[in-house]
């Protein structure tokens, strides 16, 4: 059977033997990855976009200005910041992490974002230790499912997806 970390190398174990030594000093001169901890997430973007898209995995679907609202509450230093939520969100949805539908209304339109892949939600880009995102999507469903126009949007997304 082929290895998964392909291509397989077949070798006499004696030679891997005799070259442990110089294999284990490779290895350990291999930097360790450290994690990094964001204090402020107004202070790196790449982590905050990372967390828009959890949050919009929670609270789906959810328009800019929504998001914005949750994102502010969160982070109050991002109003003193140059980083542009909407923006995120674009970029989130071209990395093909949000999709977006447009809910047309009598004389207006509105979009509203949702996570491409809503499975994904108990695999959190932020430290899956510290939430339970599905819990807390449960929650925010359980209530726009018992108001009538959040229940309309859901079903538009359900035919949408």
């Amino acid at each position: 059977m082929e290895s998964a970390f392909r291509p397989t190398i077949y070798t006499n174990l004696a030679m891997v033997l005799s070259a442990a030594d110089q294999i284990e000093e490779r290895i350990k001169r291999i930097p360790e990855s450290h994690s990094v901890k964001i204090v402020d997430l107004s202070i790196s973007p790449k982590h905050l976009l990372f967390f828009i898209y959890d949050l919009t995995s929670v609270i789906y679907p959810a328009s800019i200005s929504m998001i914005n609202y949750y994102v502010s509450a969160i982070v109050p230093s991002l109003a003193a910041s140059a980083i542009n939520v909407p923006t995120l969100v674009g970029l989130a949805v071209a990395m093909g992490l949000l999709r977006s539908v447009t809910r047309k209304n009598h004389h207006s339109s509105e979009v509203f974002y949702a996570p491409v892949d809503t499975n994904r939600i108990g695999r959190p880009f932020h430290h899956s230790r510290l939430l339970y995102l599905e819990a807390r999507r449960a929650e925010h469903s359980s209530v726009l499912l018992a108001t009538p126009q959040a229940k309309a949007i859901l079903d538009e997304f359900r035919e949408a997806a």
